[in-house]
């Protein structure tokens, strides 16, 4: 007897084991959360999903095909969910933004785009912040929250970064929408 796809995904998901991926589980992700997802690839999301113990069924965790190809995403609140996990996370420094002026403010009050931002993440074990910095040519993508929040969506950005750069282990090969679309 041959399997569907949504059996042969959950046969690979499942050995993953952080969550039980039913049949009908499985279908109801491919479509609603993640279309167009082959079996492979949702096998390989699913797998991801568990590993890192995001929920993609409560938008924790994202498949998305971008240029046809499949990436891993999440919010930024999965990453600090990921990093708080870790029992290392220690909280943030900033964000702070900076203008064309270089001086780097707590508060971005301006009308016009910040040109950068920059969030320091601290974790147990290190003497300083890891910092991370994030230009706005480089991630404004033009749409969704970025022409009426850009400070917000910037500095989402460099938290990622920051995040990233704090613990590669927990959060490698997955990256925040906001990152993403760029």
């Amino acid at each position: 007897m041959s399997q569907t796809g949504a059996e042969l995904v959950v046969a690979g998901a499942n050995a993953f084991a952080a969550q039980e991926w039913t049949p009908a589980k499985v279908d109801l992700l491919s479509r609603t959360l993640a279309p167009g997802l082959s079996v492979d690839e949702m096998s390989l999301f699913l797998g991801v999903s568990n590993a890192v113990a995001l929920d993609p069924l409560r938008k924790e965790i994202y498949g998305i095909k971008r240029g046809g190809k499949l990436t891993i995403q999440t919010g930024i609140d999965g990453f600090r969910k990921i990093a708080l996990r870790t029992g290392d996370y220690r909280g943030q420094v900033g964000p702070f933004w900076c203008g064309e002026d270089g001086e780097w403010k707590d508060v971005w009050v301006s009308e016009k785009p910040p040109i950068a931002a920059k969030v320091g993440v601290l974790r147990a074990g290190f003497d300083e912040p890891v910092y991370a910095v994030a230009l706005f040519r480089e991630y404004n993508q033009g749409t969704g929250q970025w022409p009426k929040m850009p400070a917000n969506q910037l500095a989402k950005c460099a938290e990622s970064l920051a995040i990233r750069k704090a613990f590669p282990d927990d959060v490698s090969g997955i990256y925040t929408n906001e990152e993403m679309a760029q």
